[in-house]
């Protein structure tokens, strides 16, 4: 299995004046009459290429096992797929969301699988598909497995983006009527609060900013008003198989910029599955 696969170009039907890049790596030792395929879906403007590493672990592991085909894509506006040609000419309020993202993957996977696996289009539905997704692929997934219900035998999340917060409301408000100093964690302050809500205000992972993909997702929640609801339908009983792996609260406070490790430690992210720890650096 190659570890760097070549990209390619799909042009689906609705926008044909931009094509879509892709990678596909195909599975000479899939059984045949399988019909199955692995969707990597990145996170918010991430290329497919960051999943290059993950392919070469996968190769290191599985050898000469058999695997299934799996697929990589930029989303339009990422990597290096242009930016979607509906969005010309919009306000950014108004620029293409996470469903039409989700009706997008719908057509380039009936694209992909009638030149890649022989699949005809009437046939997709019969297509199982195993998402691995991260942030705001995560979220595409699993829009695609409510959208779409029983295709999706699996799904892999990988730190899914929060579907029901602007992210600055992970942090107390210190500037409401209720709020008690008294209340904080040694080392976290009022001032500390402030700064990490006007970081997150600001941040292109807050889904009231502009981000370089041009994807809306301020009205996710109308796609997704309760977390977890309603259940997904995958193609056999006890489907879709799903696996959540969260931000371990270590690594997650390193790699948040510019805010205190004592406020990301101490505040309980929960819709990140982040607990609460003692660390006061």
């Amino acid at each position: 299995m190659p570890t760097v696969p070549p990209q390619h170009e799909m042009i689906i039907p609705t926008k044909p004046s931009v094509p879509i890049m892709y990678s596909f790596v195909e599975s000479p030792q899939q059984l045949q009459g399988s019909k199955a395929l692995v969707i990597f879906c990145s996170g918010l403007c991430d290329p497919m290429n960051v999943w290059l590493p993950t392919l070469a672990a996968i190769a290191r592991k599985r050898k000469q096992k058999p695997l299934l085909p799996m697929l990589l894509y930029d989303r339009f506006g990422s990597g290096a797929t242009g930016p979607d040609p509906t969005d010309k000419g919009k306000g950014a309020k108004d620029t293409h969301d996470v469903m039409d993202s989700v009706h997008d993957l719908r057509e380039l996977l009936i694209c992909i699988a009638q030149r890649h696996l022989a699949v005809l289009p009437t046939e997709i539905d019969a297509l199982r598909l195993v998402f691995v997704a991260h942030s705001m692929g995560a979220i595409i997934a699993e829009l695609y497995a409510k959208t779409y219900p029983r295709t999706v035998a699996a799904l892999l999340v990988l730190d899914g983006a929060p579907t029901n917060s602007d992210g600055q409301n992970w942090y107390p408000d210190p500037d409401t009527l209720d709020f008690s100093p008294a209340a904080l964690p040694e080392g976290v302050t009022a001032e500390l609060l402030r700064r990490a809500r006007k970081q997150q205000r600001a941040s292109v992972y807050n889904p009231n900013s502009v981000n370089g993909e041009q994807l809306r997702w301020s009205n996710v929640s109308d796609y997704i008003p309760i977390v977890g609801a309603p259940k997904l339908e995958g193609p056999t009983d006890g489907t879709p198989l799903l696996t959540v792996m969260a931000h371990d609260p270590v690594p997650f406070a390193k790699q948040v910029k510019k805010v205190s490790r004592s406020i990301v430690n101490h505040t309980k992210l929960a819709m990140w599955g982040i607990g609460i720890s003692t660390s006061k650096d």
